[in-house]
């Protein structure tokens, strides 16, 4: 693994325990060593590079981030405190009103299965609508380390199908397979740990409420009242301090979203390829990269 050589935020999301199954997109603490080691001293601490990106003078610095707010990734901690790093963690808050998200449901079903190629087969032996798959082989090409079953089946999720039919076709997976969900609302940080990471020097960002995949998609209004209502409950988990920012769901944001996040106050907001440009479509690099 070859990190880019321009400045950029390192993207992560999952990690698995010493002797857990391994499951896809998940980081052992092997790998997140390795991965951190592979950059060297170009590694700053969020905060400083999120000033630094503001003001011109990045350079090449590379910071880290965390998205969703799985406690899972305190896993990442000990490497950063190591290191003398701090992170970005861009928290969905849906978990904060007692809502199981579907994001996570959808995951966790998908780890049911002996692997991703299973869960493939199962979804293809349900899938009713057809597409053209031709379509998806160019789809996401900045996650190079994704598979061309990977790639269809998020292109059928995020541009051919609705939001129901996605919703509807996991449900009958769950329900054919016998599958019924027994995460907790303990599978995210707690508001106590939100807040002994930001006490910390961590940065906690919005990261929408409900982490629509599609936010694009959304009437403008819908995805205002996202990133609104998350930043309600963020403002009394860990009150934003003097540095305000957000990361789009999976990348997906729109013009109208962008002013509106410049009008209260935002200052950067992170992209999730290598394509963007600081500030408001900060580019990232995918620890996904790093499980190959």
């Amino acid at each position: 693994m070859t990190p880019p050589a321009t400045a950029h935020g390192i993207m992560a999301h999952y990690f698995t325990t010493p002797g857990a199954r391994r499951v896809q997109g998940a980081l052992t603490l092997e790998d997140w060593e390795r991965g951190l080691d592979a950059y060297g001293p170009r590694l700053i601490s969020a905060r400083d590079w999120i000033r630094r990106a503001l003001d011109g003078t990045v350079e090449d610095a590379v910071c880290v981030t965390v998205d969703d707010g799985l406690r899972e990734g305190l896993l990442a901690l000990p490497s950063l405190t190591a290191r003398g790093l701090t992170a970005a963690w861009n928290l969905y808050t849906q978990p904060y009103v007692g809502v199981l998200p579907s994001l996570e449901r959808d995951r966790w079903m998908r780890n049911q299965f002996a692997s991703v190629e299973a869960f493939y087969d199962a979804v293809d032996a349900i899938l009713e609508t057809t597409f053209d798959r031709e379509k998806a082989i160019g789809y996401l090409a900045d996650y190079g380390y994704l598979s061309q079953r990977d790639r269809e089946f998020r292109y059928w999720r995020d541009r051919w199908a609705t939001p129901t039919q996605y919703e509807r076709l996991m449900d009958r997976v769950a329900m054919t397979h016998g599958l019924t969900c027994s995460l907790s609302l303990d599978h995210w940080l707690t508001p106590f740990e939100v807040f002994t990471l930001q006490g910390d020097g961590h940065l906690i960002g919005n990261h929408s409420h409900s982490h629509p995949m599609t936010m694009h998609r959304l009437p403008v209004s819908a995805q205002i009242l996202e990133y609104a209502t998350a930043q309600w409950i963020l403002d009394h988990l860990a009150p934003i301090d003097d540095l305000h920012t957000v990361s789009y769901p999976c990348g997906s944001t729109t013009p109208e979203l962008q002013r509106w996040l410049q009008v209260q106050g935002y200052q950067l907001a992170w992209g999730a390829t290598m394509d963007g440009t600081i500030p408001w479509t900060t580019p990232r690099w995918s620890t996904g990269y790093w499980t190959r």
